[in-house]
């Protein structure tokens, strides 16, 4: 791994807001609209995307009215290809869990080869998934970088990006340390819940802030295949 995915995302974050209280205030402010409304008012999420567009320096927060479709974008992204695994967790869902689980509830007795064939499409259902959001961690920077919707589904531009960047195992290792870093912050803010309030009043102000480290993140592995 040559490219500095993390150090660069890190800087970003850091000269981003760190100082530049106005634009840290206006994005917990963003949070607190998109919480409150449940993801109808994506804001949040338009803002994010316009993280992924970015080059060396967060954006500013303003133009409402584009935060909010540029989030449903991102929602409708994120839709679309979870509707496979969707699909999947139904159908082994109602053809075989269901009957299954209503077997054992009434006092009978489990199918040994049903169980089987529900614990292997538990497993596939979860192998297609992680495939899905890696194409869809990339497919949201695609967006960004673009502005075109239909872009988020170019596969083929997705797979050069990546293999003439950090490659894909470069990508899967990036994505695993990056799960270990949020996993680390996780812990501490949980080891800071048991002073009252100071772990909530802590997350809720860092979290927005990790977000646009993870975004960078994903940003900088998607462009490092055109420097």
């Amino acid at each position: 791994m040559s490219h500095d995915i993390i150090g660069k995302a890190f800087t970003y974050t850091k000269d981003g807001f760190l100082g530049e209280w106005k634009r840290w205030i206006l994005l917990l402010i963003l949070v607190f609209i998109q919480a409150i409304t449940f993801y109808l008012v994506p804001v949040f999420n338009g803002y994010l995307l316009r993280v992924a567009g970015s080059n060396d320096s967060a954006p500013d927060v303003n133009q409402w009215v584009k935060l909010f479709i540029d989030g449903w974008k991102v929602l409708i992204v994120e839709l679309i290809y979870m509707l496979p695994v969707i699909i999947l967790a139904v159908v082994f869902g109602f053809l075989a869990l269901v009957p299954e689980l209503m077997v054992i509830a009434s006092g009978g007795t489990p199918n040994i080869q049903i169980l089987l064939g529900m614990v292997l499409s538990l497993a596939i259902i979860f192998l297609v998934s992680i495939i899905i959001t890696l194409f869809l961690f990339m497919g949201i920077i695609r967006l960004g970088q673009t502005g075109k919707l239909g872009e988020a589904f170019n596969f083929g531009a997705i797979n050069k990006a990546i293999s003439s960047g950090v490659g894909w195992l470069g990508y899967i290792g990036y994505c695993i340390l990056l799960w270990i870093i949020i996993v680390i912050y996780g812990i501490e803010i949980g080891l800071l819940n048991v002073i009252p309030i100071v772990g909530l009043i802590l997350a809720l102000i860092i979290t927005p802030l990790v977000a646009v480290f993870s975004t960078s993140c994903m940003r900088n592995i998607y462009t490092a295949g055109n420097q």
